[in-house]
């Protein structure tokens, strides 16, 4: 069984196929947990060509998010001039933006994102990078919901459509009618004890 290539041998690979992002990305991974950091990211500086896929971009914006976070933010945001609608990218530069400290970035990519793709969204992302929860409409119960009849069918109306009952707009005006006249009469009796006493 083949032992895997160690970063040295990685690197010798590389220089005899420079364009080739998979075997850059492995050499700079495999340096990086060999904990030359230095030359992981030297490997990726020095590419004569830009990341060419998405998950290679991505591969590569994660290792130098690691140890040099603007490098990332620029690398990510190339691509976005170019591909404005990925949404995996955005997220991407939201999780950079937040390693970098910059929460107003980190929301504003992070908004984007689930705008173009949102079953990308993330409730704990969203506490972490301090969004408001999202507020859902309550929907109507399902009792309040009338059954449509089918075209042609003769029903007979109900209290909001009898043409003898009030409307509940109008039915507040009588309530208060009939309370104002109540009182009004209320004086009037009071009004006409009075005289009676004081004329007797």
């Amino acid at each position: 069984m083949e032992s895997k290539p160690n970063g040295q041998q990685l690197i010798e690979r590389l220089l005899l196929d420079p364009e080739n992002w998979e075997l850059r990305l492995s050499a700079a991974a495999t340096l990086a947990a060999e904990g030359r950091t230095g030359e992981s990211i030297t490997i990726l500086d020095s590419a004569p060509n830009p990341p060419d896929s998405e998950p290679e971009l991505l591969q590569c914006a994660e290792i130098f998010a690691q140890t040099q976070p603007a490098k990332a933010i620029q690398l990510l945001h190339d691509w976005l001039r170019d591909q404005p609608t990925s949404a995996i990218v955005h997220l991407a530069m939201a999780d950079t933006a937040f390693r970098l400290g910059d929460m107003a970035s980190a929301q504003a990519y992070y908004r984007r994102g689930i705008e173009l793709q949102p079953v990308y969204r993330d409730p704990d992302l969203e506490v972490r990078y301090g969004l408001p929860p999202v507020r859902t409409q309550p929907s109507l119960p399902v009792a309040t919901a009338e059954p449509v009849p089918p075209p042609g069918t003769q029903t007979s109306p109900g209290p909001a459509e009898n043409p003898g009952s009030p409307s509940p707009a109008l039915g507040l005006w009588i309530t208060a009618a009939t309370a104002l006249g109540v009182f009004l009469l209320g004086w009037l009796f009071t009004i006409l004890a009075l005289r009676s006493m004081i004329g007797g």
